[in-house]
């Protein structure tokens, strides 16, 4: 799954984003996001075998499962361990050589994640900004691009704007009117039937829980 459809360089701030969305795929892909992820404190820790008193009237039994329980604690404890270094892999393979020398001395891949995220995450403003820039370039860029690329991204970009609440492209008649617009030259005529039928039944509340911006909703309808 680290193929380049999902891999993302992480070479500076503007990279955070993408580069943090596929960190996330790909611990979770190993099984082993609850331990990398900067905002959780769950530590991978080795197991130890807790036997029971030999006091006990069935300590054999007792010990036997004690092992058992053990052995499998083990077992989960090796599987995690082994997620943990492939995606420390992931992490070095992706990440500029500049920034890994700044966290190679920390002591685990979740405080590296912590010091990456220092350095390069952009705060909530910051990261308005970036997203803002990336969708003004990329509606004008339509002629320059093949058009399922340019679909894709499009996606892209208008899930970053709801997930950082962009205030100027939350409104969903901006959303499928700048769509519509950069459409246009490519496809005159699903502009002017699609103006129509949105003017006709214009959406004027947000989506609701688990539905798509309107933007990617006539994103969606353009493709098909």
């Amino acid at each position: 799954m680290e193929s380049s459809k999902v891999t993302q360089k992480l070479t500076s701030d503007a990279d955070w984003t993408k580069w943090y969305g596929n960190l996330k795929l790909v611990a979770r892909i190993h099984e082993v996001w609850n331990y990398i992820d900067p905002d959780q404190q769950l530590v991978n820790t080795w197991p130890r075998l807790t036997e029971p008193s030999p006091e006990a009237g069935n300590f054999t039994n007792e010990l036997a499962l004690a092992k058992a329980r053990h052995a499998d604690r083990m077992e989960d404890y090796k599987r995690a361990n082994k997620g943990i270094i492939a995606v420390l892999s992931w992490v070095t393979s992706t990440v500029e050589a500049q920034y890994i020398n700044h966290v190679s001395s920390k002591e685990s891949l979740r405080e590296m994640i912590i010091a990456l995220r220092d350095e390069l995450a952009p705060d909530n403003y910051a990261r308005q900004q970036l997203i803002l820039r990336r969708y003004q370039a990329h509606m004008g860029s339509i002629k320059r691009s093949k058009l399922s690329d340019w679909l894709s991204n499009y996606i892209d970009i208008m899930d970053e704007v709801v997930d950082v609440g962009l205030p100027a492209l939350l409104d969903p008649t901006t959303q499928v009117a700048d769509f519509l617009k950069a459409v246009e030259p490519l496809a005159p005529s699903y502009y002017t039937t699609a103006t129509f039928s949105f003017n006709q039944n214009s959406i004027k509340k947000p989506p609701k829980a688990g539905e798509k911006c309107a933007g990617i909703q006539q994103a969606n309808f353009f493709r098909q």
